[in-house]
Parts: structure tokens; C-alpha cells; sequence
């Protein structure tokens, strides 16, 4: 049943007309259905697609401990606020396939994002590496 779930689930995610996805790892990934400015940062809890960071999510970095992301924040219909940026870490330490326990912490401004990387003891070489230029 798990994989017929994971097969509708593919399915459904490359039949949406203008969605993109970007795959963090096996469970964390970047998606848009309908429009770039829909970017979140979501997770697949079996059939279903959970959001993490609402849009709009612009850019990310990642590693097997953490993901930070970059956030526009914006509310339907209206496009993200350009002139403002929110950051998040999303802790996955502890997370497998079957645990899905993991903390999200912001929105941070860019100063107390620095001082929660340090807190969490997020390594320094841990950047942006994924932007999508067009939503910067």
C-alpha cells in the first residue's frame, strides 16, 4: 500500500501543469504547483505534502543535519514581499523515514538567524546553494 501511496504521489506531482519540484532528500522537498511564487519548503508524509515555510521560498541549503531557507513572505494572491527576507532552520537531526520528528524554527531576521545557527551549532560551511534568481 506504502508504495502504491508514493506512486499516486508521483504521479499527482508530475501531472500538475507549472509545478517544479527540487528534492532536498527523501523527504524534504521545494515545490510549486501552480506558480514559482507558490515555492515552499514542504515535507511528504506518505500521500500527503505537508508545508514547513509558506511561500515564497526562494532560496535553501542543506546538509544531513539542517536546512536553512530564504522566505519572501507573501499571502495568496499577493507575490512575496521582495523588500522583505525571513530565515528558517529546519533541524532533521533526528529524522528517518520512520520519525518524521524534526523543529522548524523562524522567521528569523538575517541577525537572529546568525545567532540561531550558532545556538543550534549549524556548521559555517553550511550555505544558500539552491536560489531561484527569479524569486530573489
Amino acid at each position: 500500500m506504502k508504495y502504491i501511496n508514493i506512486l499516486l504521489l508521483t504521479i499527482f506531482l508530475s501531472s500538475c501543469s507549472g509545478a517544479y519540484k527540487y528534492k532536498i532528500n527523501d523527504i524534504f522537498l521545494l515545490i510549486a504547483i501552480d506558480d514559482d511564487e507558490d515555492m515552499t519548503l514542504s515535507y511528504i508524509d506518505g500521500q500527503s505534502i505537508v508545508d514547513v515555510v509558506s511561500p515564497t521560498v526562494f532560496s535553501v541549503g542543506y546538509n544531513r543535519n539542517f536546512i536553512i531557507a530564504k522566505q519572501h513572505p507573501s499571502k495568496f494572491p499577493t507575490p512575496g514581499n521582495r523588500y522583505m527576507t525571513n530565515y528558517f532552520i529546519v533541524d532533521i537531526r533526528t529524522v528517518t523515514s520512520k520519525n518524521l520528528n524534526f523543529k522548524t524554527y523562524g522567521p528569523f531576521t538575517q541577525q537572529e538567524f546568525i545567532k540561531k545557527e550558532i545556538e543550534l551549532r549549524v556548521p559555517n560551511g553550511l550555505n544558500f546553494t539552491k536560489t531561484f534568481k527569479s524569486l530573489e
